[in-house]
């Protein structure tokens, strides 16, 4: 697409440079909101999103755009801009996709195949989903506020720093994550992640901001058991 062309459907808004996947999901218009997000630190721009879609992330398996956008009151593409830019998500795991041998966010190659088992391999690869980390970001914010955040924050990225050594801790984070997560989409307490502060677990009811709704608990559907197909019958003699 050429600079002097137009994307269907979709105006950028003023004082904020965006890409053109972020104006494809729909961004329309600014808000102030979007604005001051874009202006502050990472920590604390965090902090207020995690503030208002905590429970939109930690409740449901699958993130709700469509509410966290009316909370919000912005659109999904400027959810989808907060993401990618300000928070700088989509790229934050760059390290470990050049740790498996893939590209990173900008098309750089990777590293050589470090060899590992495809379970070790899977939970890694987990980390590069940019809703998951939301999810491991928001258990931070809402058990221990911006300081607990802060601490994910730092001591995740410097686990990424080397990530050899650092695999196994990667791997604790990841089991300790899924079942954390299990407990949220089925309705229950948050539990602080001990493998990532090293601290002691702590609890925190997962709860919408003051004068929302809070968001209905939806668990990923179990997966569909294989038919096993019927044996053909056999010849008769």
């Amino acid at each position: 697409m050429t600079d002097d062309e137009e994307l269907e459907g979709a105006v950028l808004p003023e004082g904020i440079e965006v890409d053109e996947t972020s104006a494809y999901f729909g961004i329309t218009d600014s808000s102030d909101l979007i604005n001051r997000l874009a202006e502050t630190d990472r920590l604390n721009g965090l902090g207020e999103f995690l503030s208002i879609t905590g429970d939109l992330l930690l409740k449901q398996a699958t993130f709700d755009f469509e509410m966290a956008a009316s909370r919000l009151e912005v659109e999904g593409g400027e959810i989808y801009w907060l993401i990618s830019e300000p928070f700088g998500i989509l790229s934050w795991t760059d390290p470990i996709r050049v740790y498996l041998g893939q590209e990173d966010s900008m098309g750089n190659s990777g590293g050589p195949d470090p060899g590992l088992a495809a379970t070790e391999k899977d939970a890694l690869e987990a980390f590069n989903d940019p809703f998951r980390l939301l999810k491991m970001l928001a258990i931070g914010h809402m058990c221990g506020g911006l300081q607990e955040l802060d601490q994910y924050l730092a001591n995740f990225e410097a686990w990424m720093e080397d990530m050899p050594t650092n695999k196994v801790r990667f791997l604790a984070l990841h089991q300790q994550l899924t079942s954390v997560l299990r407990e949220t989409h089925g309705g229950g307490d948050a539990s602080s992640l001990s493998s990532l502060t090293g601290g002691p677990v702590t609890k925190a009811s997962v709860e919408a901001p003051e004068g929302m709704k809070t968001a209905e608990a939806k668990p990923e559907p179990a997966p569909q058991p294989k038919m096993e197909p019927e044996p053909e019958p056999e010849p008769e003699p």
